[in-house]
Protein backbone atom coordinates (compact mmCIF):
# COMPACT_ATOMS: atom_id res chain seq x y z
CA UNK A 1 0.00 0.00 0.00
CA UNK A 2 1.20 3.35 -0.90
CA UNK A 3 0.23 6.63 1.87
CA UNK A 4 0.45 10.09 0.99
CA UNK A 5 0.39 12.19 3.87
CA UNK A 6 1.91 15.65 5.81
CA UNK A 7 5.44 16.31 5.55
CA UNK A 8 7.00 17.18 8.83
CA UNK A 9 10.34 18.94 9.78
CA UNK A 10 13.09 19.43 7.12
CA UNK A 11 12.10 17.97 4.10
CA UNK A 12 15.20 18.05 1.13
CA UNK A 13 17.26 20.30 -0.71
CA UNK A 14 16.73 21.80 -3.62
CA UNK A 15 19.44 19.81 -5.64
CA UNK A 16 21.62 22.74 -6.54
CA UNK A 17 19.30 23.54 -9.28
CA UNK A 18 19.79 27.16 -9.19
CA UNK A 19 16.42 27.64 -11.82
CA UNK A 20 14.43 26.41 -9.41
CA UNK A 21 15.25 28.95 -6.76
CA UNK A 22 14.60 31.61 -9.37
CA UNK A 23 11.26 30.69 -10.68
CA UNK A 24 9.59 29.79 -7.62
CA UNK A 25 10.80 33.45 -6.59
CA UNK A 26 9.54 34.83 -9.47
CA UNK A 27 6.30 33.11 -8.89
CA UNK A 28 5.76 33.43 -5.00
CA UNK A 29 2.94 35.91 -4.96
CA UNK A 30 0.69 33.96 -7.30
CA UNK A 31 1.46 31.05 -5.14
CA UNK A 32 0.63 32.73 -1.97
CA UNK A 33 -3.40 33.15 -4.06
CA UNK A 34 -3.41 29.54 -4.66
CA UNK A 35 -3.10 28.47 -0.74
CA UNK A 36 -5.84 30.61 0.37
CA UNK A 37 -8.01 28.89 2.63
CA UNK A 38 -10.94 29.99 0.95
CA UNK A 39 -10.12 28.57 -2.34
CA UNK A 40 -11.32 24.90 -3.08
CA UNK A 41 -8.31 23.10 -3.70
CA UNK A 42 -9.64 20.65 -5.98
CA UNK A 43 -10.28 23.62 -8.35
CA UNK A 44 -7.08 24.79 -8.61
CA UNK A 45 -5.68 21.89 -9.94
CA UNK A 46 -5.63 21.37 -13.80
CA UNK A 47 -3.97 18.02 -13.55
CA UNK A 48 -4.50 15.13 -10.94
CA UNK A 49 -0.52 14.29 -11.91
CA UNK A 50 2.00 15.64 -13.60
CA UNK A 51 4.87 13.34 -14.95
CA UNK A 52 8.17 13.57 -14.76
CA UNK A 53 10.32 10.37 -16.34
CA UNK A 54 13.76 9.95 -18.84
CA UNK A 55 12.41 9.21 -22.05
CA UNK A 56 13.97 5.67 -21.65
CA UNK A 57 11.01 4.99 -19.66
CA UNK A 58 8.47 6.47 -22.20
CA UNK A 59 6.51 4.14 -22.81
CA UNK A 60 5.98 2.52 -19.53
CA UNK A 61 4.92 5.57 -18.64
CA UNK A 62 2.56 6.45 -21.33
CA UNK A 63 1.02 3.28 -20.61
CA UNK A 64 0.23 3.86 -17.09
CA UNK A 65 -1.14 7.59 -18.38
CA UNK A 66 -3.39 6.07 -20.79
CA UNK A 67 -5.09 3.65 -17.67
CA UNK A 68 -5.29 6.31 -15.52
CA UNK A 69 -6.71 8.54 -17.90
CA UNK A 70 -9.69 5.96 -18.51
CA UNK A 71 -10.09 5.58 -14.99
CA UNK A 72 -11.11 9.62 -15.29
CA UNK A 73 -7.39 10.70 -13.35
CA UNK A 74 -6.59 13.67 -15.32
CA UNK A 75 -2.69 13.17 -16.38
CA UNK A 76 -0.09 15.67 -17.45
CA UNK A 77 2.75 13.93 -20.25
CA UNK A 78 4.35 16.36 -21.95
CA UNK A 79 3.94 14.42 -25.31
CA UNK A 80 0.52 14.93 -24.96
CA UNK A 81 0.61 19.00 -24.32
CA UNK A 82 3.71 19.97 -26.42
CA UNK A 83 2.37 23.29 -27.02
CA UNK A 84 2.09 24.15 -23.81
CA UNK A 85 6.08 24.84 -23.71
CA UNK A 86 6.29 26.09 -27.36
CA UNK A 87 8.05 29.53 -27.53
CA UNK A 88 7.77 29.74 -23.70
CA UNK A 89 10.20 29.62 -20.62
CA UNK A 90 11.04 26.31 -20.19
CA UNK A 91 11.70 26.67 -16.48
CA UNK A 92 8.71 28.68 -16.02
CA UNK A 93 6.78 26.21 -17.50
CA UNK A 94 8.03 23.68 -15.53
CA UNK A 95 7.55 25.42 -12.51
CA UNK A 96 4.34 26.44 -13.28
CA UNK A 97 3.25 22.65 -14.42
CA UNK A 98 5.30 20.64 -11.65
CA UNK A 99 4.67 23.65 -8.81
CA UNK A 100 1.49 24.73 -9.26
CA UNK A 101 -1.20 22.95 -11.95
CA UNK A 102 -0.87 19.85 -10.51
CA UNK A 103 -1.98 17.54 -7.57
CA UNK A 104 0.96 14.68 -7.34
CA UNK A 105 3.87 14.78 -9.36
CA UNK A 106 4.81 11.34 -9.92
CA UNK A 107 8.46 10.49 -10.73
CA UNK A 108 9.47 7.43 -12.15
CA UNK A 109 12.90 7.56 -11.10
CA UNK A 110 16.48 5.78 -12.92
CA UNK A 111 19.52 5.78 -13.37
CA UNK A 112 19.17 7.57 -16.52
CA UNK A 113 16.47 9.85 -14.38
CA UNK A 114 19.06 11.28 -12.79
CA UNK A 115 21.60 11.98 -15.74
CA UNK A 116 18.71 14.37 -17.67
CA UNK A 117 18.61 18.17 -16.58
CA UNK A 118 14.97 18.18 -17.41
CA UNK A 119 13.80 15.33 -15.28
CA UNK A 120 16.16 16.71 -12.43
CA UNK A 121 14.89 20.10 -12.67
CA UNK A 122 11.27 18.70 -12.65
CA UNK A 123 12.17 17.03 -9.05
CA UNK A 124 13.71 19.58 -8.18
CA UNK A 125 10.54 21.96 -8.51
CA UNK A 126 8.34 19.33 -7.13
CA UNK A 127 11.03 19.13 -4.15
CA UNK A 128 10.25 22.90 -3.21
CA UNK A 129 6.69 22.75 -3.59
CA UNK A 130 6.38 20.06 -0.77
CA UNK A 131 8.69 21.97 1.15
CA UNK A 132 6.53 25.32 0.73
CA UNK A 133 3.08 23.06 1.28
CA UNK A 134 4.69 21.04 3.61
CA UNK A 135 2.88 17.56 2.53
CA UNK A 136 3.94 14.98 -0.16
CA UNK A 137 3.27 15.74 -3.20
CA UNK A 138 5.74 13.45 -4.89
CA UNK A 139 4.61 9.94 -6.05
CA UNK A 140 7.69 8.06 -6.36
CA UNK A 141 8.05 5.21 -8.66
CA UNK A 142 11.56 3.64 -8.97
CA UNK A 143 12.24 1.77 -12.17
CA UNK A 144 15.20 0.04 -11.06
CA UNK A 145 17.60 -0.03 -8.22
CA UNK A 146 18.08 4.31 -8.40
CA UNK A 147 17.03 5.67 -5.11
CA UNK A 148 16.85 9.20 -4.45
CA UNK A 149 19.11 10.53 -1.81
CA UNK A 150 17.11 13.92 -1.72
CA UNK A 151 13.71 12.11 -0.75
CA UNK A 152 12.87 11.61 2.90
CA UNK A 153 13.26 7.86 3.25
CA UNK A 154 10.04 7.89 4.94
CA UNK A 155 8.31 8.43 1.99
CA UNK A 156 6.52 4.85 0.44
CA UNK A 157 7.60 4.40 -3.50
CA UNK A 158 5.93 2.72 -5.94
CA UNK A 159 8.75 -0.66 -6.51
CA UNK A 160 7.80 -0.51 -10.26
CA UNK A 161 12.09 -2.32 -10.74
CA UNK A 162 10.18 -5.85 -10.47
CA UNK A 163 9.29 -7.99 -13.53
CA UNK A 164 6.23 -8.73 -11.45
CA UNK A 165 4.85 -5.12 -11.68
CA UNK A 166 3.17 -4.34 -14.84
CA UNK A 167 1.27 -0.62 -15.69
CA UNK A 168 -1.89 -1.40 -14.40
CA UNK A 169 -0.39 -1.98 -11.07
CA UNK A 170 1.29 1.19 -10.71
CA UNK A 171 -1.59 3.09 -12.06
CA UNK A 172 -4.28 1.38 -9.82
CA UNK A 173 -2.00 2.67 -6.81
CA UNK A 174 -1.58 5.99 -8.30
CA UNK A 175 -5.75 6.21 -8.82
CA UNK A 176 -6.02 5.42 -4.68
CA UNK A 177 -3.65 8.14 -4.21
CA UNK A 178 -5.24 10.80 -6.50
CA UNK A 179 -9.08 9.52 -5.15
CA UNK A 180 -8.15 9.69 -1.49
CA UNK A 181 -6.70 13.41 -1.63
CA UNK A 182 -9.23 14.59 -3.55
CA UNK A 183 -11.94 13.05 -0.48
CA UNK A 184 -9.72 14.79 1.94
CA UNK A 185 -9.94 18.14 0.01
CA UNK A 186 -13.66 17.55 0.17
CA UNK A 187 -14.31 16.70 3.67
Amino acid sequence: MVTIGKVSGDVMLNEGNIYGDMVMHNYSKKQENIYDKSTNLQDCYEYDIAFSYASEQEQFVLRVAKLLDEMGIKVFVKPFHEQKFLAKDLHRETYKMYGINCRFVACFISKEYWKKEIPRHEFSVAINRMKKEKRICIIPVMMDETRPTSLDSSIVYIDASSNDIIEMDVASMMESIVLEDRKEQRD
